[in-house]
């Protein structure tokens, strides 16, 4: 039995596949396609894997985020897969403390 015949699922997607990141995206990605961007392949196939087996469905793409080509490319991944409605990128300010930009796209 089909429960989900949307192929327009809206999409999070995160840049940086930290511990914030992965938890805002477990709070807000049910139900929505998942990209997942990061430098490091090894921690997209961990984070990517374990997002899998709980469920989600999950795309990842390696980004530089200090490229600007990177950059553009995960951006158009992003909108290949549906509809924006969450882009996440987790920073940490001088001050050493977490902040977390989500921005919300109408």
């Amino acid at each position: 039995m089909i429960f989900d015949r949307n192929e327009q699922k809206q999409v999070v997607a995160l840049l940086g596949a930290g511990s914030m990141g992965t938890a805002i995206v477990r709070r807000i990605g049910a139900g929505k396609k998942i990209l997942l961007g990061d430098i490091s392949e090894k921690a997209l196939e961990r984070v990517g894997d374990d997002f899998r087996r709980c469920g989600y469905d999950v795309e990842t793409l390696q980004v530089n985020a200090l490229q600007k080509e990177s950059v553009e490319a995960f951006a158009r991944k992003a909108a290949e897969l549906g509809p924006v409605m969450y882009f996440i990128r987790p920073i940490l300010n001088t001050s050493l403390t977490s902040i977390c930009w989500a921005l919300a796209m109408p």
